[in-house]
């Protein structure tokens, strides 16, 4: 029974933890149908959850019950993924925010940050930077851009990534989600500033 018990709690703990980002040798092995992305995260103790939604009359709707596309901490400063390019009416979105045991999701009616990336390319979305608010429970987004390091982070690190470099950028969606209700619409976790 012990057993069991630190086996349902291995499996608990390890579905929480952050992802690793881009092998360093990694290719496009499809460029139709595969797009880098890349964003630079500090510090680097936050890591961030990139959910894949649909657009729904201007909003970022996705389903609690999809698998995120990403639960990834930054290395060096970047988190570089290769992601599926979407269809027209899809979109990312980076919809949950942690730090240790601190994960603060975005809730009903508050802005998220959202991006399409273009497929065959290295997208440059933003620069992040996310703090605490005092000692409560809310955290604040600086968002800026800086494409050149970008650039540069990327092609040092990524050599074989033989793709352009485009700044992509990103746009400010409302959230919605299979679970919106007024009990969810009370509370926003993450105040983003540019």
């Amino acid at each position: 029974m012990k057993n069991i018990i630190l086996l349902i709690a291995l499996i608990f703990v390890s579905g929480c933890a952050a992802m690793a980002g881009l092998d360093k040798n990694a290719k496009l092995t499809d460029p139709s149908k595969e797009a880098i992305i890349v964003f630079g995260v500090k510090p680097g103790t936050f890591h961030i959850n990139i959910m894949k939604g649909k657009i729904v009359q201007g909003k970022f709707e996705y389903s609690v019950f999809v698998t995120p596309t990403a639960w990834v901490a930054p290395s060096k400063g970047y988190v570089v993924l290769k992601v599926p390019v979407l269809q027209e009416d899809e979109t990312y979105s980076i919809i949950r925010v942690g730090e240790g045991l601190l994960k603060k999701t975005l809730q009903c009616d508050w802005p998220a940050v959202t991006f399409n990336p273009k497929a065959g390319k290295i997208n440059y979305i933003a620069d992040l930077s996310y703090s605490r608010i005092g000692e409560t429970i809310h955290l604040k987004g600086k968002i800026s851009s800086n494409s050149n390091a970008a650039k540069e982070f990327t092609n040092k690190n990524y050599p074989n990534l033989n793709a352009a470099f485009v700044n992509t950028g990103y746009k400010f969606r409302t959230v919605t989600n299979t679970k919106c209700r007024d009990a969810y619409k009370t509370f926003n976790p993450i105040e983003y500033v540019k």
